[in-house]
């Protein structure tokens, strides 16, 4: 169905020669293996935004150096960007795709304006109803389970807590429970990105 309805647009659909997902989260494991810290998943720019404005609100900052100076672990805020800017500089690198333009669609507005930011070569980022919209398609209804649901990092071999929606992060995060965490994953969409802005 999906070849269909970009061949009718003139479209085609283009994988990853890479295994982004994988790379990304050896990149994490190695960040937590790297110190007796507590390390923020910073895939989704939204959640990971809400961790690095409390470490703020605290008189603290950070970008994958621990704050030091307070009894316990501290709260890292690593720099690896989100498995779909990984992607996207592959994709905008590659000589087999150097004559087109490349559309990433994303799931909400602000990984679109994370990714064209970015002004990677013929590359542009696009929520998923706004690139329905530009084709003059109708916007279906959201799926009930999320292909990008919590759990991420749980085959690591170490403590991961998962939590999503705004509430919970921030009641988790302020409330300092993270520090009996190695690996905080946050999603700011209730159990994942199929309830992000760009597809209800």
């Amino acid at each position: 169905a999906l070849g269909c309805f970009l061949k009718k647009h003139g479209l085609m659909q283009v994988r990853c020669n890479k295994d982004w997902g994988a790379v990304v989260k050896e990149k994490y494991k190695a960040q937590v293996g790297a110190g007796p810290d507590t390390v923020a998943d910073m895939r989704c720019p939204v959640a990971g935004r809400m961790a690095a404005d409390y470490l703020y609100r605290q008189g603290e900052h950070g970008s994958g150096e621990p704050i030091r100076g307070k009894q316990g672990p501290s709260l890292v805020i690593p720099d690896i960007e989100p498995i779909l800017i990984h992607c996207a500089r592959e994709l905008a690198e590659r000589p087999d795709l150097a004559d087109g333009e490349k559309i990433i669609t994303t799931p909400c507005r602000i990984l679109a304006d994370m990714g064209n930011k970015l002004e990677l070569k013929d590359t542009h980022f696009v929520p998923w109803n706004r690139f329905l919209a530009a084709l003059g398609e109708p916007m279906e209804p959201a799926p009930d389970a999320s292909p990008i649901p919590p759990g991420f990092f749980k085959d690591l071999p170490f403590s991961v807590v998962s939590r999503s929606g705004r509430p919970a992060i921030e009641s988790y995060v302020t409330g300092n429970d993270w520090k009996n965490a190695k690996l905080i994953e946050l999603l700011y969409c209730v159990q994942g990105c199929h309830r992000g802005d760009g597809v209800r």
